[in-house]
């Protein structure tokens, strides 16, 4: 009967120390999975900023092109003088300068978005990971808890 009771505790004392192993294991992946929530938040304002200011520009750009056919028509009207024609050609060329410098800026930004996107798919992607694992610490705790109850002749609730 002694002998029983030694068996029972160390069994008991093996199961403390599985358990705050699991529990250690869990709040790391806890820990980890808040942080990529952390950080998948932080890059979503982000993109939102970032988005906001593409669309912006993106108003801008169509205000300069408006701009450029306006001249260009003012242009068309003003042909008949050398002068007035070269004038208009050097204004005409500062806003296709003006046009081009924007489109850069534009390309700029549409890089940086996609490339924010695709980090953005990668943190979502490690914490879908980090969430399987997490279930899986779980499922395999329920188990072990449920076939210790059994062993012990305890009801599983």
């Amino acid at each position: 009967m002694v002998r029983l009771t030694w068996v029972n505790g160390l069994g008991v004392l093996t199961l403390a120390v599985l358990c705050l192993a699991q529990w250690g294991d869990a709040r790391r992946l806890r820990q980890s999975l808040e942080s990529v929530r952390t950080d998948n938040q932080a890059l979503a304002a982000e993109l939102a900023t970032a988005t906001q200011s593409l669309e912006a520009q993106s108003d801008d750009l169509e205000r300069f092109r408006q701009s450029m056919n306006a001249m260009r028509t003012e242009l068309g009207a003003y042909q008949e003088g050398a002068d007035s024609q070269d004038a208009l050609q050097a204004s005409l060329d500062a806003w296709k300068g003006a046009v081009e410098e924007r489109d850069l800026r534009l390309r700029d930004y549409e890089n940086t978005l996609t490339e924010l996107a695709a980090e953005l798919e990668q943190r979502s992607e490690a914490y879908n990971s980090l969430a399987a694992q997490y279930n899986e610490v779980v499922a395999e705790l329920d188990e072990r808890t449920r076939a210790y109850n059994e062993a012990i002749g305890q009801p599983s609730g």
